[in-house]
């Protein structure tokens, strides 16, 4: 997996929850969390296939 794949996941994992940012909270925070939590995934995805 290069950069552009990680970065067009988290986005695309971004977009389809956007209805779900609460006008409350920061969006970069938001967005964060988003992208962090897919990471965790993706490395949980990773040490399952070794």
């Amino acid at each position: 997996m290069d950069v552009d794949e990680v970065a067009q996941r988290r986005f695309v994992a971004a977009f389809s929850r956007l209805d779900e940012h609460q006008t409350d909270t920061e969006f970069g925070t938001w967005l964060f969390t988003i992208a962090n939590v897919q990471f965790l995934v993706d490395v949980a995805q990773t040490k399952a296939s070794w």
